[in-house]
């Protein structure tokens, strides 16, 4: 083989990989983290406010995960009010979970959780302050 038939060969073969990769990266799917980002980002100072308040105050979330669903319960409040409960999928926006929390212990049935990692935003208010922690969790 020559030269001219070697660099055309290669040059053939790089273009196919190319189209090949561009094709399979155009089908991915490439959601946001959430639709409403940018807004989101303009009351983030509120979300390390919150978070902030929360390692003050010593409060922490312990979650159990069983046959029948995902236990969350926050520990060290007493008698938390606008309790919300948020599991972010961040390969899936489908499967997101956002719901009121029941005080300071919640349970979300099994069959609301696929397997895969989820990113638990726990918020909640006391005596006028946010609070809010973030947890990652495991589902198997």
């Amino acid at each position: 083989m020559n030269w001219g038939k070697g660099i055309t060969l290669f040059l053939v073969l790089f273009i196919g990989f190319i189209l090949t990769l561009a094709i399979i990266l155009m089908q991915a799917n490439t959601d946001l983290v959430g639709e409403d980002y940018y807004k989101k980002e303009i009351a983030y100072e509120d979300e390390i406010v919150a978070e902030s308040n929360a390692k003050l105050s010593d409060a922490k979330i312990e979650t159990e995960i069983s046959e029948d669903g995902l236990f969350i319960h926050i520990k060290n409040v007493e008698s938390p009010q606008d309790v919300k409960i948020h599991l972010l999928r961040g390969n899936n926006q489908e499967l997101d979970i956002s719901m009121p929390g029941k005080g300071a212990a919640t349970f979300i049935e099994r069959s609301e959780l696929k397997k895969g990692k989820y990113i638990l935003t726990t918020t909640w208010e006391k005596d006028g302050k946010s609070y809010q922690i973030k947890k990652d969790i495991w589902v198997n």
